[in-house]
């Protein structure tokens, strides 16, 4: 059966064999259809901090090899920037490969859809009822088929076909044949999205009335899931595999020692969301996830924030990726007390000094007032200033009768409170 994506990770890994050089080797093997090997394709490693490059062509093998010097870097092609990213440590002897299936057409065809998609907003419309057996003069029937590597349907999984060029997306879930069928427009390219993950393959120009149909191999994911607000927390076994949506991400921690760091948190964040991916280290520091493709993540730990980011925006078909990492925590975060200022850091000033506004005399002893910091909000604005104040009464004996006030204001609406459960571990504080 032929694959209709055109980007798959088939394999990377790192070896510590030592090599007579005594140096890092790094392989890149590209091939295209039917896996041969490509020549003459322009690949580069870039060093992030430094911008440093090395350029290679591939042979007529479709193989490039290079031999970086310590530093982060990233693989790059034509047409896949940031492919995959690597941390090299100084004194690292042993060899690294990764092999990239190539089709820069399909790749510049996919990039120009995703760009138009960030421009246009889509109509919903889910198409309902039996679909004719012969579509109308101007359209074609567009059947999705998925099946797994062992060519079982795949059931109950969404299916979405966009059209960027008339601004809509046709969703569907598959039947007990892992079949949807949609009617669309001919003329046109359509992209398909499968269980959430955007752009997973294309379909070919429609451009004349009939029956298409688009199978494509696709592992169903299927692991249990504990979803506390925004913290994913997941049961990893050994038996656990990549899909065809998610990535199978195994980290190895180490401590500031270099002895591996067990039975610790570590927190995968997807940026542009507020879901966090939270696991533990096992004896041999190695923390598992499962996490979806065509994302960016943060990585954090308890006393340690944006640790490091890894990116599975470029990922297609089925992925498994493995890093290390060195944990070295944050004593502002790990020893908060001591960062405390001493009393003799302190200086006071004048309230009114500080603020010019004036507030009412309260009704009570004391009173509470909020209102907008300027007389210019309204129902359109997108940003305000939320005054709140408090005020003491003037009457001197009630003062006097007034024992404490003791008061605590959380306003969580930026999505700084997102992840680890924050609101629960406030709450339980109370």
């Amino acid at each position: 059966m032929k694959k209709s994506f055109f980007v798959f990770i088939v394999f990377f890994s790192f070896c510590t064999g030592l090599l007579s050089q005594g140096v890092f080797e790094y392989s890149v093997h590209v091939t295209g259809s039917g896996n041969a090997g490509l020549p003459d394709v322009r690949v580069w490693l870039e060093e992030l901090n430094t911008g440093i490059k090395i350029w290679k062509y591939t042979d007529r093998m479709g193989d490039a090899v290079f031999y970086p010097p310590a530093g982060s870097w990233s693989l790059n092609l034509e047409g896949l920037p940031g492919y995959k990213e690597f941390d090299l440590q100084e004194g690292v002897r042993g060899q690294g490969s990764v092999t990239v299936f190539y089709d820069l057409a399909e790749i510049r065809a996919e990039e120009q859809i995703r760009e138009k998609r960030k421009q246009i907003a889509l109509t919903p419309i889910r198409q309902q009822g039996k679909t004719p057996s012969m579509p109308p003069a101007d359209s074609c029937i567009l059947k999705v088929k998925l099946l797994t590597v062992a060519n079982r349907p795949v059931a109950d999984i969404a299916v979405d076909v966009v059209s960027v060029k008339n601004s809509f997306i046709l969703s569907k879930n598959t039947n007990r044949s892992g079949l949807a069928d949609f009617i669309v427009p001919v003329g046109e390219r359509y992209a398909i999205d499968v269980d959430g993950v955007k752009n997973f393959s294309l379909t070919r120009l429609l451009n004349r009335s009939g029956v298409i149909t688009v199978s494509l191999e696709y592992e169903p994911t299927l692991i249990t899931e504990i979803v506390n607000n925004d913290t994913v927390t997941q049961q990893i076994t050994p038996e656990t595999r990549a899909t065809s949506s998610r990535s199978l991400f195994v980290l190895t921690v180490f401590n500031e020692d270099g002895g591996l760091l067990a039975d610790d948190n570590v927190y995968l964040h997807e940026i542009g969301s507020n879901r966090v991916f939270r696991a533990k280290t096992d004896q041999n520091g190695r923390a598992a996830f499962l996490i979806p493709n065509g994302s960016k993540y943060l990585l954090h730990f308890d006393y340690a924030r944006d640790v490091d980011v890894y990116n599975f925006t470029t990922v297609r078909g089925i992925g498994n990726t493995e890093a290390q990492i060195i944990y070295r925590p944050d004593p502002r975060l790990r020893y908060p007390e001591q960062y405390i200022p001493a009393p003799d850091e302190l200086f006071y000033e004048e309230f009114q000094d500080f603020v010019t506004k004036q507030l009412p005399e309260p009704a009570e002893k004391v009173g509470l007032f909020s209102g907008w910091g300027n007389n210019k909000v309204n129902a359109g604005s997108r940003h305000a200033v939320l005054d709140i104040g408090i005020s003491v009464t003037s009457d001197v004996e009630k003062v006097r009768e007034i024992s404490g006030v003791n008061l605590s204001f959380v306003i969580d609406r930026s999505g700084s409170m997102a992840g680890y459960n924050r609101i629960e571990a406030l709450r339980s504080r109370w």
